[in-house]
Order: C-alpha cells, then structure tokens, then sequence
C-alpha cells in the first residue's frame, strides 16, 4: 500500500509541476501578445497622425500661398497646350543612308 501511495503522491507532484510551468507560459504569452498590441495601437495611431499632417502639409491651396510668398512666380494668362492630335505629324518622315547597303554581307560605304 506504501508504494501506491508513494506513486499517487509523485503524480500529484508532477503534474502541480507542470501545472505551474503551463500556466507561467500562458502568462508570459499574454503579455507578450499585450505588448504586441500595444505597439501595434502605437503604430497605427502614428499612422493616422502622420497621415494628417501629410494631408494638411500638401493640400493646394496651402503649396499655392507658401509658392507666391517664397518665390517671385508672375502671373500671367493661362496658356492653352495644344492636344497630341494637333502636334502629331501627318506622314512618317523617310530615313536615306547612301552609306547603308540593303546586303548585310556588305560593308557600309562599299569598303571592304
């Protein structure tokens, strides 16, 4: 009867052993999964605060005042910029080489 005794008790031991060693791996899992959501929160948070100052710092109306106070741009009547169609010229231009021989055995100029 001793020696069951003594094998239920180093069971009980055992597993209270690893009953502790478990729940010291969940508590340490938990709070590296609190610092990681942390950080996470913190990024994020810096996300949006950068995002609106980027919105803010290169809105047009604002580039447009700090441009005509920091740079001497004259004013002056919009031009009109002419469409693709209207520069586009109406044949291709034709290449000529009198050096260029159609053979490509050929040297070019007739030099051999």
């Amino acid at each position: 009867m001793h020696l069951k005794t003594a094998l239920v008790l180093c069971f009980a031991i055992l597993s209270g052993a690893m009953l502790v060693y478990t729940s010291q791996r969940v508590h340490d899992a938990q709070r590296t999964l609190r610092m990681a959501r942390a950080a996470v929160q913190k990024e994020t948070q810096t996300t949006r605060m950068l995002q609106a100052e980027w919105a803010f710092l290169s809105a047009p109306d604002r580039l447009e005042k700090i441009a005509g106070e920091k740079l001497d741009l004259e004013g002056g009547a919009p031009r009109i910029i002419p469409s693709f169609e209207v520069l586009r010229p109406t044949t291709a231009p034709q290449m000529h080489d009198a050096s260029f021989s159609g053979d490509a055995g050929e040297h070019i100029g007739g030099h051999e």
